[in-house]
C-alpha cells in the first residue's frame, strides 16, 4: 500500500463509527493494517483478483436481493451504498496481501476477454488503498448523521493523507495554515449553499414549482390536471362497491375560494388535525358513520412524506392502514404519512360527515364570472327549481350542450376561461365543467365545493384491481343539498373514451407491457408483505447465507488453490514511507555541503543549487558524482515504483566514494554574479 501507516484502518475505524459497527470495523482494520508486519505474500495472478472481483460484486447483488426482499421500493434502498467498505474489503485484502501488491485494472471487470499480450500492449495497474479511503468517507457521509463529527473526521484523514505528499519547500506551519483556510472555506461554503439552497426552494415554490404527485394541495389551478392527461402510468388500484357511483369517484380533496385571474381553486381554511386510532389495530374514524355502508379498497404507494388518501364520497372509516400519522382537514382531505404499499379498506355512507358543513364562502361567485353565470341561470330558471331538480338540470345542460375537449380555443380579449367555456367554446376538460358547475350551483342557492381526484373505469382491472391510472386524474362538483353533501360529475362521461383514443396505436401495446411489469412487482410486494406479517422474512438471512456461501468458497479455494504461500520481505511498494525518498543518501552531500558553507536557499532546486556550487566552490569541490546521483535520488524520492535493491545500493556506494574524496573542513567561494 502507498497510504500512510495506518490511515486505511483509522478511516474503517471511522466508516464503523458513522454507520454504528464500530466491532467489524475494527476487525476490518486489523487485517488490512496487520499486512505491514506479516511477511507472508500469495502470488496471485489476474483470474486470481478476477475471482475476488467476481466474489465483492456477488455479496453486492446478496445484499440487494436481501433489501428487495425486505423493502427495495422505499428511498432506504440506496442504504446498500452504506456498506461499500464491507464490499470491497475482499479485493483490498487481496492487494495487500499479494506479491504484486497492486491489481490489474482488466480483472476489475469481469466481462472482460483476455488479451493476448504484444510487445505494445501494456498493462495498466491500479492501486486501490486511495480508491478504499475515499469510499470510507463516501459511505461514513452516506449515513448523513447531520454532526460536526463527520467533517473534523474527513478533515482529519485528508490531512493525513496529504501529509505524506507535501512540498518539503514550504514550512510545517504554513501547510497546517492552509488546511485550515481549505477547511474553513469548505465548511463556509456548504454553510451557505444550503442556506442559499432552501432560500431557492421556498421561492420557488410560490413561482414556479408544483406539489408533488398525492401530497395536499393548498391550490387548484385550472390546466394542473391536463399535465398528465395523456399518461398511462398506474396511480393506484381500487376495489370499489361494484357500479357503486360513489366508489367510482375518489376525492382527495375539495375547494371552496375560487379567484377569477388566474383560475385558481384554494381552501380558506388550511390547517389538519391529527387522529386518533381506534380501538383496533389500524384502523382510524374518520367521522362518525350512520345507517348501511358499504367497503371499497385501495392499494397505493407512500414514499416517506405526507400523501392524500383517494376516497369515496360519504366515508367515515379506514382499516388495516398502518401508517406514522394520519390527520384530516375540514374540506375532505386525509393525509397520511408511510412506506411502502398500504392497502386498506374503506367505509363509506350517505352523504359525506368528513367536510365541513358549508359556510358564506361556499356561496361566494367572483365579480369576473357573475354576468355570464347569471345568464345562464336565468336561462335554465335554476330559481325556481328545487334542489334535486336543479342538480339533475345542471348536470343535463353541460352533458348535452357541451363537448369535451383537451385543447383550448383562443379566448377572446378581456374575457377569463370560465367566461369563455361558458359563452364561446362550449368545450373544454373536466377542470371547466366542474368550476362552471360550482358557480352555477352557488348562483341558484346550492353551496357548492370544487372537488379533485381520480375517476375509476371498472372495465380496466387487472388481478381482481381496477387499475387508475394518472389520466384517469379528474375534478368535479360537490353539492350540499339535503343536509349532506353529493357529488356532481358533469363532465361527459366520454371523456376516459376520448383521452385513449388520442394516444398512438403504438403506444398501446407499450403499454401493456408496462402492466404486466407492474402487475409482478405488485404481486411481489403483497406477497413480501404476507411473509412479513406470519414472520417468515427475519429468516431469510439464513436462507441466502448458503446461497452466499457455496460460490463464495468456491471462488475462494480456485483463488487459494496452487498458489504459494512465500515468506518474503515485504516488498518495497507495499511500504510506505511518510515522506518519500526521505532516506535517500543524497542527503548525506546536502549535509556535508552546508557544513562546508554551501547551503542551498529555501526556494532552489537540488540541480539549481549544484549549477551554483559549480560557478561558486570549483575545482575545491566535485560534482560529478552528485550529479550522476542526482538522477537516482530523484526516480528514488518521486517515483511511484521507486529504486530496486542493486540501484539503492549503486547510490549509495557511489555517494560514500564522493564524501571520503571531500572530506576538508572548508571551501573558499568566488565571488558569484547571481548573489
Amino acid at each position: 500500500m502507498k497510504t500512510p501507516p495506518l490511515l486505511i484502518g483509522t478511516a474503517i475505524l471511522f466508516w464503523g463509527l458513522e454507520v454504528g459497527q464500530l466491532v467489524p470495523a475494527a476487525c476490518m482494520a486489523v487485517a488490512v493494517e496487520a499486512s505491514r508486519w506479516i511477511a507472508y505474500r500469495w502470488d496471485f495472478k489476474e483470474a486470481d483478483f478476477k475471482r475476488v472481483s467476481a466474489l465483492c460484486t456477488l455479496a453486492l447483488l446478496s445484499i440487494a436481493f436481501y433489501r428487495l426482499l425486505t423493502g427495495w421500493f422505499n428511498h432506504s434502498a440506496w442504504m446498500i451504498l452504506k456498506w461499500l467498505p464491507g464490499l470491497l474489503l475482499p479485493l483490498l485484502l487481496a492487494q495487500v496481501y499479494s506479491t504484486a501488491g497492486r491489481i490489474n485494472l482488466s480483472a476489475l471487470f469481469l466481462l472482460s476477454k483476455k488479451q493476448v499480450p504484444t510487445d505494445q500492449s501494456k498493462p495498466r495497474y491500479l492501486d486501490l488503498s486511495y480508491i478504499y479511503l475515499a469510499s470510507c468517507i463516501f459511505s461514513a457521509g452516506f449515513v448523513n448523521t447531520r454532526s460536526g463529527l463527520f467533517y473534523v473526521g474527513m478533515l482529519g484523514l485528508a490531512g493525513w493523507a496529504l501529509w505524506s505528499y507535501r512540498s518539503r519547500r514550504s514550512s510545517l506551519g504554513v501547510w497546517m495554515v492552509l488546511m485550515l483556510v481549505a477547511a474553513g472555506a469548505g465548511y463556509l461554503g456548504q454553510m451557505g449553499l444550503s442556506r442559499l439552497q432552501t432560500v431557492v426552494e421556498q421561492k420557488a415554490i410560490g413561482w414556479y414549482s408544483k406539489p408533488s404527485e398525492g401530497s395536499y394541495r393548498k391550490y387548484a389551478q385550472i390546466g394542473e390536471i391536463l399535465d398528465g392527461k395523456l399518461s398511462g402510468r398506474i396511480v393506484f388500484r381500487a376495489r370499489t362497491g361494484g357500479m357503486d357511483e360513489r366508489s367510482l369517484l375518489l376525492r382527495e380533496a375539495t375547494y371552496d375560494t375560487f379567484r377569477s385571474n388566474p383560475s385558481i381553486w384554494s381552501a380558506s381554511r388550511k390547517y389538519f388535525t391529527r387522529l386518533q386510532k381506534s380501538t383496533h389495530p389500524a384502523s382510524w374514524n374518520l367521522a362518525t358513520g350512520t345507517g348501511d355502508f358499504r367497503t371499497c379498497a385501495i392499494a397505493q404507494y407512500l414514499k416517506s412524506e405526507d400523501a392524500l388518501l383517494k376516497l369515496p364520497n360519504g366515508a367515515f372509516q379506514i382499516d388495516s392502514l398502518e401508517v406514522e400519522k394520519i390527520e384530516k382537514n375540514d374540506f375532505g382531505a386525509v393525509k397520511v404519512r408511510g412506506d411502502g404499499l398500504m392497502t386498506y379498506q374503506i367505509r363509506y355512507g350517505f352523504g359525506s360527515p368528513l367536510i365541513s358543513t358549508p359556510g358564506t364562502q361556499d356561496l361566494k361567485i367572483p365579480k369576473r364570472e357573475s354576468k355570464a353565470i347569471e345568464r345562464i341561470s336565468a336561462q335554465l330558471d335554476l330559481q325556481s327549481l328545487p334542489p334535486a331538480e336543479i342538480l339533475k338540470k345542471v348536470k343535463t345542460y353541460f352533458t348535452t350542450r357541451f363537448t369535451y375537449s383537451l385543447k383550448q380555443k383562443p379566448r377572446q380579449k378581456n374575457s377569463t376561461p370560465i367566461e369563455n367555456f361558458l359563452s364561446n367554446t362550449r368545450s373544454g376538460h373536466c377542470e371547466f365543467f366542474a368550476t362552471a358547475t360550482v358557480l352555477l350551483l352557488r348562483q341558484a342557492g346550492i353551496p357548492a365545493r370544487y372537488a379533485r381526484g381520480y375517476s375509476v373505469d371498472p372495465s380496466d382491472t387487472m388481478d381482481g384491481w381496477s387499475l387508475v391510472r394518472a389520466r384517469q386524474a379528474h375534478a368535479w362538483a360537490v353539492a350540499y343539498v339535503d343536509d349532506e353533501w353529493v357529488n356532481l360529475d358533469t363532465t361527459p362521461g366520454i371523456w376516459q373514451e376520448l383521452e385513449r383514443k388520442q394516444k398512438p396505436h403504438w403506444e398501446k401495446y407499450w403499454q401493456k407491457i408496462k402492466d404486466f411489469v407492474s402487475g409482478l412487482m405488485f404481486r411481489f410486494v403483497q406477497w413480501r408483505q404476507e411473509m412479513q406479517t406470519r414472520g417468515f422474512l427475519k429468516y431469510f438471512p439464513l436462507l441466502l447465507l448458503p446461497l452466499f456461501l457455496w460460490p463464495a468458497g468456491r471462488i475462494i479455494a480456485k483463488v487459494l488453490k496452487k498458489r504459494k504461500l512465500q515468506k518474503t520481505a515485504v516488498p518495497e511498494n507495499h511500504k510506505v514511507r511518510l515522506k518519500a525518498g526521505t532516506d535517500s543518501a543524497f542527503y548525506r552531500i546536502e549535509q556535508r555541503l552546508n557544513r562546508l558553507g554551501l547551503r542551498r536557499y529555501p526556494w532552489e532546486t537540488l540541480s539549481g543549487w549544484l549549477n551554483r556550487i559549480e560557478h561558486t566552490a570549483r575545482p575545491m569541490v566535485s560534482l560529478d558524482i552528485p550529479r550522476k546521483s542526482l538522477a537516482l535520488h530523484y526516480r528514488y524520492r518521486f517515483d511511484p515504483r521507486g529504486l530496486s535493491a542493486s540501484e539503492k545500493s549503486r547510490l549509495t556506494s557511489m555517494i560514500s566514494a564522493w564524501l571520503a574524496e571531500n572530506h576538508f573542513k572548508s571551501v573558499t567561494l568566488k565571488k558569484s554574479p547571481d548573489r
